[in-house]
């Protein structure tokens, strides 16, 4: 084939390459648009608290069981697998807790927090939705819920939860001190610096609070207006 042959075969592929190449484009554009958004909450480092288990000192393992109804060290059992590491024993046990018991409190919160370290953050809000509902009067079910809400971008919704936890612990500095951080994520700089200030009066040291990134906004707002 001699070379003004091969001109003619070029020129009608040039359009279906340049065709290709755009598409290609538009798929690599279109893949990286479906990735999970990274979520801007390294600097928050939020956990989960877990019910305090009323649990006498210096009980031996012979005289446990005498102490202990069977439920009660299902469930003492569960704890000690979770605080060891052994997190997937420990979820069997708190799922069978609440299997027989869907409303028990010390499983909801503990499975729940388990799911929130697994990044199942639909599921550790459902168990702590539910100990909201059951035991109304508990703070840490609150920030809890708040906390997985937090993780799925429902910052509205985080809010409204963590000031129910507020409300019902207002000496909490720990508490005031994540509303401020959840203010401080959503840009409200009025409401971050409201929280901030209860927070300190309460015994929270926020020197070294207010370097972190989060608060950069409400730092050149405090530098502007001196």
């Amino acid at each position: 084939m001699d070379k003004p042959e091969k001109e003619k075969l070029s020129k009608p592929l040039l359009p279906l390459i340049l065709l290709l190449m755009l598409v290609i484009l538009i798929t690599v554009i279109i893949s990286n648009l479906r990735r999970e958004p990274h979520r801007p909450l390294t600097n928050l480092e939020p956990v989960p608290e877990t019910p305090a288990l009323q649990v006498q000192t210096g009980i031996t393992d012979n005289a446990i069981t005498e102490i202990f109804s069977k439920e009660e060290l299902i469930v003492l059992t569960a704890v000690k697998k979770y605080r060891l590491g052994e997190l997937a024993e420990a979820e069997n046990d708190f799922r069978t807790i609440l299997v027989f018991d869907p409303n028990h409190q010390a499983a909801l919160s503990y499975l729940g927090t388990i799911f929130f370290f697994q990044k199942k953050y639909r599921d550790a809000e459902m168990l702590f939705r539910r100990e909201t509902e059951v035991y109304s009067g508990n703070p840490i079910a609150y920030r809890n819920l708040a906390l997985a809400l937090l993780y799925q971008g429902k910052f509205k919704d985080a809010l409204d939860e963590m000031k129910k936890s507020a409300e019902l612990s207002p000496e909490n500095k720990e508490v005031l001190l994540a509303l401020a951080k959840l203010y401080a994520y959503t840009g409200d700089v009025e409401n971050t610096d409201k929280y901030l200030m209860q927070a300190r009066e309460k015994g929270a040291d926020i020197s070294l609070i207010l370097d972190e990134e989060v608060f950069r906004p409400l730092k050149l707002k405090l530098k502007d207006s001196r």
